[in-house]
Formats: structure tokens, C-alpha cells, sequence
């Protein structure tokens, strides 16, 4: 298979289209996390908070969209995972169907949230943190090359966006945690109450 730099090209080959699926799909879920963070650092009159569509902001915006690609994407990573044969049967792919299933149970809830009266922020935020940091353990085996990977031994670069994914999947974690530190601490400017106004 030789070293395949995951671009498009490649991507279209035997044993290589799923390793893109879920790269970019985690890549985006932690880039949808950082957006939504960095709107809420801001003050109401930043232009970070304008709303410009449907009520929402730039950064919420970014959120939702992010968010939805990349559950859609590390969906489509299983799907052909499964219809090539590549599905493990072990950890791995107990731990990749918890967190497909909870992907999409957090997608809608926080769509939900996003336009409806529900007042769960907190508990989306929460349950945000916690699949961030399941999705970060199944990339890390990803790193480690355990069982079903070693089959990817060649794909070097397969292991190196991982260790990106980790990366941003960190930040955002990170920038998550930073909304529950207390008062004036976690934002340039907003007030607590306006942190509080916006749901995640």
C-alpha cells in the first residue's frame, strides 16, 4: 500500500477512504467545539456575537455545522468500514459504536437546544466534554497502532492526522472547561450572564 498521504486521490483506494472519513470527521467535530468556545470568550457587542442567520451567531453557526459534518463523516467511515470488512470486533469497535450512537444523540439534542425552549446547556456541554474525550481514546489507539490498525502499519500519515485530531480534540476540551470557571475568568469581556444567555 506504501505511504499514503491521505489525499483525494488515495483516498478512493482499497483500505484508505475510511481512514479519511474519520480524520476529517474528527478534525471537525473539535474545530466546531473551538468555534462555538471562542464566540462565548467574547462580549455581547463583539462582532464575534452579531447574530447574522436565524438568530444565531457566526461562531454558533460554525458550531452546528461542524458539528453535523463531522458526525456525518465518522458515520460514513463505519459504514464503509463495515462494508469492506475492515470492522473489529473487540474494544475498539464496542467503544466506536458508543460513541457513533452518542455522536448523533448529541448532534440532535443540541440542535434541539439550538432552536427550541429546552434549557440543558449544561448538561449538552458536559456530555460534550465526555464524548470529546471517548472520541481522543479510540484515536489513540489509532496512535498506538492496536488491533484493528496494525493493518494501516504502512498508512504513516493515517497515525500522524491522528495525532492532530488529538490535538484539536484537546483544545477543545480544554476551551470547554473554561466556561465553567467562575465569574470574569473565563471570557474577554462577557459577563456571566451573558455566557449563561447562549446554549452550546
Amino acid at each position: 500500500m506504501g505511504h499514503c498521504k491521505l489525499t483525494a486521490s488515495c483516498c478512493i483506494e482499497a483500505s484508505a477512504d475510511t481512514p479519511c472519513s474519520y480524520v476529517a470527521g474528527g478534525l471537525a467535530l473539535g474545530f466546531g467545539v473551538i468555534a462555538h468556545a471562542v464566540e462565548r470568550r467574547f462580549g455581547p457587542d463583539s462582532v464575534f456575537r452579531k447574530k447574522v442567520l436565524v438568530g444565531k451567531t457566526i461562531g454558533g453557526l460554525a458550531h452546528y455545522a461542524l458539528m453535523w459534518l463531522g458526525t456525518i463523516l465518522i458515520t460514513v467511515g463505519v459504514g464503509v468500514s463495515r462494508t469492506k470488512g475492515y470492522m473489529d470486533t473487540g474494544a475498539h469497535a464496542i467503544i466506536g459504536w458508543i460513541i457513533l450512537v452518542w455522536l448523533w444523540g448529541q448532534a440532535i439534542f443540541g440542535t434541539v437546544l439550538a432552536f427550541g425552549k429546552l434549557k440543558f446547556g449544561t448538561a449538552h456541554r458536559v456530555s460534550g466534554i465526555l464524548l470529546l474525550a471517548l472520541t481522543i481514546a479510540i484515536f489513540g489507539t489509532i496512535i498506538q497502532r492496536n488491533r484493528p490498525f496494525k493493518a494501516y502499519a504502512d498508512l504513516e500519515t493515517f497515525r500522524d492526522w491522528s495525532i492532530a485530531v488529538v490535538v484539536v480534540l484537546s483544545i477543545a476540551i480544554v476551551m470547554s472547561l473554561a466556561y465553567f470557571l467562575p465569574g470574569k475568568k473565563r471570557s474577554f469581556g462577557a459577563s456571566k450572564a451573558d455566557l449563561a444567555a447562549g446554549l452550546m
